[in-house]
């Protein structure tokens, strides 16, 4: 349910797994076996993993920015800093590397090699990024998240 804030979480720099199948069990154990921070929606859930000594953040909000600036204020209220990193793929998590505007041929749309200088290419699935207009409305995400 919360598939589009985790793909704009990762543009926005923030390392984040989007755990679709498996029961509640198996997210528990991912967060606990790799240190990683539980961002949910159900309640119950969120409550379970504070028993067993998870963080867990408790998202609100009708829009994504919404759901943004609510895991701001969760991660406050429990003190716990939300660190943003480069971008990231948005498909796939893997980190982004610069590439040559040369090495993007056939990659991207002649109108964004026209308009662009600087892309990206993911280290784990090759998809290729430039600064678009939703660039902004990402960073918007992010400055919510980490307070910038």
């Amino acid at each position: 349910m919360l598939g589009s804030l985790a793909r704009k979480l990762r543009a926005a720099g923030f390392d984040t797994i989007y755990y679709r199948l498996g029961d509640d069990r198996g997210i528990l154990k991912i967060c606990s076996d790799e240190k990683r921070v539980l961002v949910t929606a159900d309640r119950q859930l969120v409550a379970t993993a504070v028993a067993r000594g998870l963080t867990a953040l408790l998202v609100r909000g009708e829009d994504d920015r919404g759901r943004a600036t609510s895991i701001a204020a969760a991660a406050r209220a429990v003190h716990f800093h939300l660190i943003k990193g480069p971008p990231r793929c948005s498909l796939c998590n893997s980190v982004l590397a610069t590439i040559r505007m040369t090495e993007t041929k056939g990659m991207v749309p002649a109108s964004v090699a026209k308009k662009h200088r600087n892309f990206l290419r993911c280290t784990g699935c090759a998809q290729v990024y430039w600064k678009g207009s939703h660039w902004k409305e990402l960073r918007s995400i992010g400055c919510r998240l980490d307070g910038t």
